[in-house]
Parts: structure tokens; sequence; C-alpha cells
């Protein structure tokens, strides 16, 4: 019984450590009807499996105070309502198998999170170590003409479809190795000061070289917020605030010598193409810097990539920069408008899963998180999504003095949720579901 017993263990925590390992790697290893079979998916079978011979062994119990499941739950009702609506009910059939096994991942993240702390953290670490090292060497192979699998010009996105994703994944991991830092479960390698240093750096400089605007964004605001939060419930324990600021400068001053050591590493070896400054003012005025090639005879002008700058030289061509509208920016305003007609015509229920997708001919990426569920599976799904987060934010609240990292990491996870999925929503991301089952899971107390 006992052998069986740790057979068992040793199974999950494999099973563990595989699935939180996968969550960067989304390329599909074959395709079923049309639909890719990625990594993550079937590991979530397996996942599921354990969960179901748990409650086959323990009854309900096993799953019950999973609060995971009654979100899950909810969303999958909703979503089965809304098929009334979906005008290709296949397709949103397809989406909902999916979400229910993101539901799985999440359900039995938040099961297992706890248990095995030192399996979560080695595969999270290794899988980021993994993805910025092939983002920073796809941008090199990029620069040398070599072939890179980048789906967007010098943008890297790693294992993933595309860079903001690969941000996405970088933005909210870092926040796990800010609230861990000193923790026993720790892989060696990251258990002194050098090693988590060096850590950091790589995958700083892998999210900065993305140009995932919506992820600078996210990190700034959550690091900002988790220091905050880290101040004030050491203030709230030790009502010193000589050493409270002592605290929050010495954490701040950390983290910005690590973003000016990784912005001079990127200068230094030419690890992007993009006018970083440029890029984050275009965040604000909604516009950015092209290159453009004028003809000197005729003044015409047009836009070119930075790589054509020499061929339009030889050719007479004057080389200009100017400042036009940022279109990536502005597609998102149509998105957004798009998601809100769906949402008139049908305010309740929804229109489907992946309505989104179908409306606009399968060209479109899920875009605000929130309008993305409302126009999918109606208000109840929208209420869902609003009720879990501010839910994080009641719990981060009631930690702060007992376990100010706690607080921090809840507190801080739903602003750089929040600002991550206000630009690129995750509704059928698998690292997104690991991130609020884990959330979820760091809601009980101590």
């Amino acid at each position: 019984m006992n052998l069986e017993k740790s057979n068992s263990k040793k199974f999950k925590k494999i099973l563990f450590f595989l699935l939180i390992l996968s969550l960067p790697f989304e390329i599909a290893l074959f395709s079923i009807g049309g639909k890719e079979i990625k990594v993550w998916f079937l590991l979530a079978i397996l996942g599921g499996t354990t969960l179901l011979w748990e409650i086959y062994k323990k009854g309900l119990v096993a799953i019950k105070n999973l609060k995971s499941l009654y979100i899950g739950l909810a969303l999958i009702v909703f979503s089965l309502i809304s098929l009334v609506n979906s005008p290709i009910k296949s397709f949103s059939l397809k989406q909902l198998v999916v979400l229910f096994s993101l539901i799985v991942l999440s359900v039995f993240f938040e099961k297992y999170s706890k248990k095995f702390g030192k399996e979560l953290l080695l595969g999270l670490s290794l899988g980021m170590i993994i993805s910025s090292v092939a983002a920073i060497l796809q941008n090199l192979a990029f620069s040398f003409n070599l072939p890179n699998f980048e789906v967007m010009a010098a943008r890297p996105n790693a294992f993933l479809p595309e860079p903001d994703w690969l941000g996405f994944y970088l933005a909210l991991s870092l926040l796990f190795f800010f609230y861990k830092r000193k923790n026993k479960d720790l892989p060696k390698y990251l258990k002194n000061k050098i090693g988590i240093s060096i850590f950091l750096l790589i995958n700083l400089i892998a999210l900065i070289i993305t140009v995932a605007r919506a992820s600078w964004l996210a990190f700034t605001a959550e690091t900002g917020v988790f220091i905050l939060v880290i101040a004030v419930g050491y203030y709230l324990k030790n009502k010193s605030f000589k050493e409270t600021a002592k605290i929050f400068f010495k954490k701040s001053f950390y983290l910005i010598s690590l973003l000016a050591v990784s912005l001079a590493l990127i200068q230094v070896f030419g690890l992007t193409r993009f006018n970083l400054l440029d890029r984050v003012r275009s965040i604000f005025f909604k516009e950015h810097i092209v290159t453009l090639a004028e003809n000197p005879v005729t003044k015409e002008s047009f836009k070119i990539d930075l790589e054509e700058k020499g061929k339009y030289l030889a050719e007479g061509f004057l080389i200009k920069e100017a400042y036009v509208e940022d279109e990536n920016v502005i597609s998102r305003g149509d998105k957004a408008e798009s998601a809100l007609d769906v949402i008139k015509k049908h305010p309740w229920i929804g229109g489907g899963l992946g309505i989104m997708l179908i409306v606009t001919n399968y060209q479109h990426n899920a875009n605000n998180l929130f309008l993305e569920w409302w126009a999918s599976a109606g208000l109840g799904a929208f209420f869902i999504m609003v009720g879990a987060l501010s839910y994080f934010l009641w719990k981060g609240l009631s930690f702060l003095k007992i376990n100010p990292g706690k607080s921090a990491f809840l507190l801080a996870g739903v602003v750089g949720f929040v600002f991550l999925n206000l630009f690129n929503a995750s509704i059928f991301l698998a690292f997104a579901w690991f991130f609020l089952g884990y959330m979820l899971g760091e809601t009980r107390k101590e």
C-alpha cells in the first residue's frame, strides 16, 4: 500500500513538473479535425485522469474545496448556453473542448501547487531559461540573416505562436521569482545572489526584445505594486518608517539596476533593431517612427524595412524617418469595437465561444479579456472573470499583515494580469490558466 502511494506521488510530481515545463511550448504536435494538438493538451488529459482517480479513491472531497473547479464549471455552463447564438456551432464546440482542458489544468495546478513547490519552481525556471535563450538566439539569427523561425520580423516568439504571448509568459513568470526569491523550494542554481541575478537578466532581456508593449506595461505596474505592498506590509508589522523606506529603495534600486544592465547588453550586442524608447512613446501617443524611402525626383515616399535601407540608398533613394499612427495600437481599438458590436447583438448570453474569430474570418487574436468573455459567453462569464479578479484583490489585502509576500504576489498578480488582458486576451493560453490556478491556491491561509 505504501509502495502504491509512493509511486502515485512520484507520478503526480513528474506530471506536475512536465505540465509546468510545457506551458511556453505552444507547438502543435499533430492535428485532429483541423484542431492543433499541443503538448499541454495531452498532459491535461493525464492531469484530468489523475483527478478522476483521486475522486474514485477519496470521493468528491478530493476536489470540492478547489475554487477553480466552480469558476470553471460556471464558465462552461455559460459557454454552453451561448452556443444558441453561435453562427458556427461546430467551431464553438471545438473551442469549448479547449476551454474544458484548460480548466482541468487550472484545477490540477490549484490542487498540487503547494504540495509540489520544488517541481513548480524548477519547471517554471527551466521553461523560462529555454524560452529566453531561444528568443535571444532568434534575434541574433535574424540579424545575421540566418534561419530564425520568427513569426514577426525581429520580434522573437521562442516556442509560442507570437511575441506577445512570450511577453505575457515572461512578465507574469518573473513575478514568481520576486515572490520566492529566498524560498527553500528554489532550484540550487537560483539560491545565490549571482545565480538569481543572471537568471533575471536573461529573462528581462528576452522580455524587452519581444517588444510586447502590453507586457512591458504589465511588468512595470506589477513590480511597482509588488515592491510597494512589501514595504507597506513591513511598516504595518514593524512601524518603522526609516526601515520601510530603506527596504523600498533597496528593492527598487535592485530592479532598476537589472533593467539598466539589460538595456545596456541589448544595445551593446545589438539584440534588437527596434528603437525601444520610440516603442515606449508609442504606448502613450499612438504613433511610432517608420523608415521611408523617398524618390528624389517624384518626391513620393513609401515605408521600408530597416534591412532594406542599403538597397534603396544604392538605388538613389533618400532615406527618412517619420512619425505615423501605430497601426497595432489603432487595430486594438478596432477589435474592441468589433467585440462591442457583438455584445450589442447578444448582451445576455453572448455569441458563442470563438465568436470574434468567426466574425473576422479567423484573422483575429483575442484582444480584451473582459470584452471577449462578454461577447463569447455573455454577461455571466464577464462577471465570473471580474469576480475572480476582485476576489484576489480582497484576499491580497487580507494577507497584508499576516504575510506581506503573499499579499504582494496576489495584488501585483491581478494588476499584471489585468494590464496584459486589456490588450491581449488569454482565454486559450495555457499559462494564464496555470497562473489563475496558482493564485487561487495562494488564497488559502497558511
